[in-house]
């Protein structure tokens, strides 16, 4: 249980502070789905081009 306070061992982003507001946790995880989900959806048109 002491790894996961320290930083670097924990679930949260680039090994923050455990102690981070809950709101900048959120805020990360909402950037990185929008990131990711676009990057799909370009991955997805591109290959659909392709095939035409």
């Amino acid at each position: 249980d002491t790894a996961l306070d320290t930083v670097g061992h924990s679930s949260y982003p680039y090994g923050s502070d455990p102690d981070d507001p809950f709101i900048e946790v959120v805020w990360w995880v909402n950037q990185e789905l929008l990131h990711h989900g676009a990057e799909i959806a370009l991955i997805r048109d591109l290959y659909r081009a392709r095939q035409r």
